[in-house]
């Protein structure tokens, strides 16, 4: 008994090593990933902006990425508004789930193929408080 005892203890001590340290890493990792995001954001702004002033001149290319970048600005509104929504009054939390959403902004950014592949599915119910998005390349 001793040792059934002794071999759950373990597994919950692996579990519980692993979730602090996922957890340590998210927190450590928000400011960074948000300035990151910031930093696209501001520059995919200045070139639209650019655009704005020869408005009649895009072509096919051009046009399709606006409408990309448009489509990827909505999907991460609603991801924000959700975030803010969702929030936890606690601390680790609410980190947790800025990380996950700081990820998300990433892998919106960087990867949208990837995104639209790992959350096709029936509905966006699946972006919750504490998502874990894993971040590849490709």
């Amino acid at each position: 008994m001793a040792a059934l005892t002794q071999g759950a203890i373990d597994g919950l001590l692996g579990v519980a090593a692993k979730a602090i340290t996922d957890e340590a890493q998210l927190i450590g990792g928000v400011p960074g990933d948000m300035q990151f995001i910031k930093d696209e954001m501001n520059s995919m702004n200045g070139f639209l902006l650019h655009l704005t002033k020869t408005e009649g001149q895009h072509d096919d290319q051009v046009r399709a990425w606006m409408k990309q970048v448009r489509e990827i600005a909505y999907v991460a509104e609603d991801c924000v508004q959700r975030y803010i929504h969702d929030m936890v009054p606690n601390e680790a939390a609410c980190c947790r789930s800025l990380g996950a959403l700081a990820a998300m902004a990433h892998l919106l950014l960087l990867h949208p193929k990837k995104f639209r592949r790992l959350h096709t599915g029936p509905s966006p119910e699946i972006w919750g408080p504490g998502t874990k998005i894993e971040i590849g390349t490709g």
